[in-house]
């Protein structure tokens, strides 16, 4: 997936150095701490000289949280840093320096530091792109920053920061069993590891098993933790945590788990005295918040050439991510038909399940030659076998024109690997 990411760079010079950096990739990628350390340590430590930070762990709704407490802590005045993970149309995007995608010009020379002083040793591509955030967070003053983690939380390379104001761990599912392990355990093990002693926690919905687990570590080491359902609730759209009520409604991302993303955000403003804000500002900051790819309809190029179909992008990529887009779709009564990429790594099965109980009429797979989705053909194979109708495009746009050959009104969901929800949206904005 990585050559993805470095293909798509705009900047000939910087696409070259990301490129030559992959070659530095451990032989066996082993989640560890040291390899950062020791490149900090030579930059002079420069996690050391950043501002307060809210850590971000969880399986999905890590950049949704981060972008609603963003936008609140901005809508208070406050100047606010953002390291998130992966990108969708600009890889600049993953270093957000008070509101706006970090330059290239900063990024390549900040770049150029590191891959200097890291003297080809070997080093992960998301270590060292965390490295280049941290260098940047440190030269450019900011009140807040919010680090959302990579891969896991304990041994991932943001963890490296010593005490946050804020731990905040979302809706926990199984992923990356390659590096986290098989069961929602050993994975919540993993994301827990971002809990740091004397620190307040925010828990977004888990099961009970998950909550006791994070309950009882989070005690043992002296966190002050807030757990979802426990401490407060989403209900009707609204926040309830003690005699407060916050209205959610205005909420400018769709879906049900959006509020509840909202919540945790929230919550870290209400418990955390760095972070308080009026309430103005909540209701502002969570109208104005953006999330690009994320239950999105599709505005430009793609839909108005396609102006029959209501079409809309969704980067679902593992089955929690499934499920929810699949509770917002099952809130009507409407024709939906998905379009469908999968990255390998995926619980495809899972996925299937989930799918095959909603009120999908059609999945249309998109036949990709990449080695790293899935093969569209093996799908349709267990989709035969749960009595979920199918139908293989060559690409986006043989599957839009398949999908506009009915009259029935229909909404379209183009969803899946998360670069194939990017390759949409560039090509809707025309890029």
């Amino acid at each position: 997936m990585f050559n993805e990411i470095v293909i798509n760079h705009r900047n000939q010079e910087i696409k070259e150095i990301l490129s030559k950096l992959l070659s530095l990739y451990p032989k066996y990628i082993d989640l560890t701490l040291s390899r950062m350390l020791r490149l900090l340590r030579e930059l002079g430590d420069p996690h050391e000289k950043i501002a307060p930070v809210i850590h971000i762990a969880g399986t999905n709704g890590k950049g949704s949280v981060s972008a609603i407490l963003a936008a609140i802590q901005r809508q208070s005045g406050k100047n606010i840093h953002v390291y998130t993970s992966p990108h969708l149309l600009n890889f600049n995007e993953r270093i957000n320096l008070s509101g706006k995608e970090i330059s290239d010009e900063l990024f390549l020379q900040i770049l150029k530091k590191v891959e200097k002083i890291n003297k080809n040793k070997e080093i992960t591509f998301f270590e060292i792109i965390t490295a280049v955030a941290f260098y940047a967070f440190s030269k450019i003053r900011s009140d807040l920053v919010i680090l959302e983690v990579g891969l896991g939380g304990m041994l991932d390379a943001t963890n490296v920061i010593s005490k946050p104001i804020l731990s905040i761990i979302t809706p926990i599912g199984i992923d990356h069993t390659e590096f986290l392990g098989s069961t929602i355990e050993s994975i919540a093990n993993e994301k827990m590891g971002i809990i740091k002693k004397g620190t307040t926690v925010v828990v977004g919905k888990q099961k009970r098993s998950i909550n006791c687990k994070i309950k009882e570590y989070s005690k043992n080491i002296g966190a002050n933790i807030f757990i979802q359902d426990v401490d407060w609730q989403v209900k009707n759209s609204n926040l309830n945590y003690k005699d407060i009520n916050i209205n959610l409604q205005n909420c400018n991302l769709n879906g049900s788990h959006q509020l509840d993303n909202a919540s945790l955000a929230i919550m870290g403003c209400l418990l955390v005295p760095q972070l308080k804000v009026k309430n103005m500002a909540i209701k502002e900051g969570i109208g104005k918040v953006k999330w690009s790819g994320r239950i999105q309809k599709l505005d430009g190029k793609i839909s108005k050439e396609y102006s029959d179909l209501d079409i809309w992008i969704d980067s679902a990529h593992n089955t929690l991510g499934f499920k929810s887009l699949l509770n917002w779709l099952n809130i009507n009564n409407e024709k939906n038909i998905l379009i469908m990429s999968i990255g390998k790594n995926k619980d495809i099965k899972s996925i299937l399940d989930e799918i095959s109980n909603s009120r999908l009429t059609e999945i249309v797979l998109i036949s990709s030659g990449n080695k790293y989705y899935y093969n569209a053909y093996d799908i349709k194979k267990i989709c035969d076998e749960k009595n979920i109708p199918t139908f293989i495009a060559n690409d986006i746009y043989d599957a839009l024109s398949y999908c506009a050959i009915t009259k029935v009104k229909k909404r379209i969901v183009a969803t899946g690997s998360i670069y194939f929800i990017s390759t949409i949206l560039s090509l809707d904005k025309g890029l």
